[in-house]
């Protein structure tokens, strides 16, 4: 991965500048659980505390991202760190006894050894029970530091004994200036920064995904048949939402429900999502009420899908009521 300092790190200024002045003053924590949802930079900061515990040059706490240490970390090479990622749907007792003995080692080089364990949640019952023993006993200058977007399945023991961060949904502000960084267009960072949901990494992976504007187009589509249409349309839409990847097109459909009810109700262009279809939204005329009946279905078939809903009546159900809600928003 690129190299990033904590002052290179947007968006998250209160969790960088506590860490910053922890490794400044040397009193890391032994162990850190940072939650939040994917993409915001849990892992790309977890690098830059890797970074600053080890930088042969640091300033103030802050990683030069120049050194050979600097640039071991960035490339996942250093000797004295250490990442665990869920082999299959978990995480397994055999990975952290295999990490239990890469630090009982000597440091090789560094000042700290550093164990990232990403989606720390996805420990089994065994995996994080021994976790738990090395963080009842932490050994001096190893720093372990946990990821996790669903904070609320870590084993209560392992989240007490962590110092915690929240990281934050980034502002679509910020993630523009990091796609401008990138060289991406102006246009394109805009609107691709408005579709990330605050998170710059589901931005860079919606660029790079060749098929993503197509699918977006699609879910558009439908959203349009279901306006225009009539019972016929409800079940054809209903019909190829089960041959899509529903969740995504479903939540695109649920951004244009939610652009067309932010426009109702604000007249504001700064607070729309589909920046780039602005002359489309504001033309709209269905009623507020009805917006918001249309949002509440659509999210209510995600949910369902989510606890394994029958997946052709979960999609019938939705198309039929929103075309309905949409019939009377119009008469």
């Amino acid at each position: 991965m690129a190299m990033r300092t904590f002052a290179e790190i947007l968006g998250q200024d209160v969790v960088t500048r506590h860490l910053r002045r922890a490794v400044a003053a040397g009193q890391v924590h032994h162990a850190y659980l940072f939650y939040g949802p994917d993409g915001v930079g849990k892992r790309t900061t977890a690098y830059a505390l890797a970074a600053a515990l080890n930088c042969l040059a640091p300033q103030e706490g802050n990683a030069c991202g120049r050194c050979p240490a600097c640039l071991a970390v960035a490339g996942g090479t250093h000797p004295d760190l250490y990442e665990i990622n869920p082999q299959g749907k978990n995480i397994k007792i055999e990975q952290i006894r295999e990490l239990q003995t890469g630090l009982s080692f000597k440091r090789w080089q560094g000042n700290y050894k550093v164990a990232v364990i990403d989606e720390a949640d996805l420990m089994t019952e065994e995996a994080a029970n021994s976790l738990l023993k090395m963080l009842e006993e932490p050994s001096g200058k190893t720093c372990f530091v946990l990821l996790t977007s669903r904070p609320q399945s870590i084993l209560p023991t392992i989240w007490s004994r962590c110092q915690r961060f929240s990281f934050r949904a980034v502002p679509p502000e910020l993630i523009e200036q990091i796609l401008l960084k990138q060289g991406i267009a102006p246009a394109q960072a805009k609107l691709f920064a408005r579709l990330s949901d605050g998170s710059p990494g589901r931005a860079l992976a919606k660029l790079q995904d060749g098929h993503f504007l197509q699918v977006r187009q699609r879910a558009l589509e439908f959203c349009r048949r279901l306006q225009e249409g009539g019972i016929k349309e409800c079940f054809e839409v209903a019909a190829a939402l089960q041959e899509d990847g529903e969740e995504e097109i479903l939540a695109l459909m649920a951004g244009w429900w939610r652009d067309l009810l932010v426009w109702q109700a604000t007249q504001s262009e700064r607070l729309l999502v589909n920046v780039d279809l602005y002359d489309t939204i504001r033309q709209e005329k269905i009623p507020l009420t009805n917006l918001k009946q249309v949002l509440r279905e659509t999210e209510k078939a995600r949910q369902r899908l989510r606890y394994n809903a029958n997946r052709r009546l979960c999609f019938e159900v939705m198309t039929l009521r929103i075309n309905q809600y949409l019939r009377e928003g119009s008469g």
